[in-house]
């Protein structure tokens, strides 16, 4: 009976840990789709990955949207046609760790090189409950800002119908940001 009850709870371990596995694998599985969709540009696929509404946090910032709002977010993002690249996927608890660089012009443009950065996905029911920005790996705050106060001046004495480029969240907006660039870039040449 001893022995039988020994079987039963090692059975029961060897389950309990599968099955952790596979939702491990699962998880690794839809950050890694997630990533895909964003490379892609395939804007109506991602929200679907998130439980219910988009949570996400970077330092003391909190954004929480609504999957159709989140969307609009979006499609300023895919304007600046961002490669992110998955650096590293790691079980940190219940959460999955993730260390991506991202690139694209704008990025280029304020930090001269692509960004690296650690975010914290947390899961509900099989899927995306939050992401966390936790740590900067490669992120040059002191030229970020630099070459953004820059753009803005030259924008706003040179081309003030783009004034405001920088915080209108929209796919104009990005269209915006994106002429602003351009215009800086053409009259910084060396």
């Amino acid at each position: 009976m001893k022995r039988l009850f020994l079987l039963l709870s090692l059975f029961t371990l060897m389950l309990l840990s599968c099955n952790s596995k596979v939702q491990d694998s699962e998880e690794k599985e839809l950050i890694k789709a997630y990533f895909s969709s964003l490379n892609n540009f395939e804007l109506e696929a991602i929200p679907n990955y998130f439980y219910d509404s988009i949570r996400m946090k970077e330092n003391d910032y909190l954004y929480v949207a609504s999957k159709d709002s989140f969307y609009i977010k979006l499609q300023w993002d895919s304007v600046f046609r961002p490669k992110y690249d998955v650096i590293a996927i790691e079980e940190a608890d219940n959460d999955i760790i993730v260390e991506v660089s991202k690139s694209d012009p704008r990025i280029l443009f304020l930090n001269e090189e692509p960004t690296i950065y650690r975010d914290r996905f947390s899961f509900k029911d099989g899927k995306i409950y939050s992401i966390e920005t936790g740590e900067f790996v490669l992120f040059n705050w002191d030229l970020w800002d630099s070459n953004r106060s820059k753009i803005v001046n030259y924008i706003k004495e040179n081309h003030p119908e783009l004034d405001g480029f920088l915080y209108d969240q929209t796919k104009q907006g990005a269209l915006n940001y994106t002429r602003a660039i351009n215009l800086y870039k053409a009259a910084h040449q060396e």
